[in-house]
């Protein structure tokens, strides 16, 4: 699932990563947490720009590619609700248009019909940054689980796909696909272990 994250670019570098006949191994920990920094690192050039040029950081990431919005987990705003544009209904439908009054941009509601159960719950927009922040952290937890680097051709391989205009997309506005990735990654595991009765769950 994680090859929808890796544009064109990227499978350029990986191609010319592995026409080397030597690839030097290294150990895993100590490439992860380089990995780990170097996105650190990313985030941080990308603030300092804002900062030099005196610029909002969503002028500043479309130079690397992201169509950032003026709103961070942009995708998630329309989800959560205010005094203003809360509904309570039985009708799940109604919520629909909930979707699209909560939406700063009046979006259409475009998402699989189970997510309208969430809207019901009416969660205030007062967690908007807890949750877009805890989506992104458990979405690069499970990446880092399933990297495996030993060398430095794959560390550049795995930085260049993080940080990849799709990748980043996906962060900037919380997208559910986020979560999806988790459930996937944890079904897989799951599977792995042999835990029947918690597979039946997710």
């Amino acid at each position: 699932m994680f090859i929808i994250f890796i544009n064109a670019t990227d499978i350029i570098i990986v191609k010319f990563l592995y026409l080397k006949k030597k690839i030097k191994t290294y150990n895993d920990n100590y490439f992860k947490i380089n990995l780990l920094f170097s996105i650190f690192l990313y985030f941080f050039f990308l603030f300092f720009l804002s900062l030099i040029l005196n610029l909002e950081y969503y002028k500043i990431w479309p130079l690397f590619g992201v169509p950032a919005r003026e709103i961070l987990f942009s995708d998630i705003y329309p989800f959560l609700v205010d005094g203003i544009c809360k509904v309570k209904s039985s009708n799940l439908y109604d919520y629909y248009e909930q979707f699209k009054n909560c939406d700063g941009w009046k979006r259409e509601y475009n998402y699989m019909p189970i997510w309208l159960n969430f809207l019901k719950l009416g969660v205030s927009k007062s967690y908007h940054y807890y949750i877009g922040f805890f989506s992104c952290f458990v979405f690069l937890i499970c990446l880092f689980k399933i990297f495996k680097i030993n060398s430095k051709e794959h560390f550049y391989i795995y930085f260049f796909s993080i940080i990849s205009p799709t990748t980043m997309l996906a962060l900037e506005r919380g997208n559910t696909d986020l979560l999806m990735f988790a459930l996937v990654f944890l079904f897989i595991i799951l599977c792995k272990s042999k835990k029947i009765f918690l597979i039946d769950f997710i």
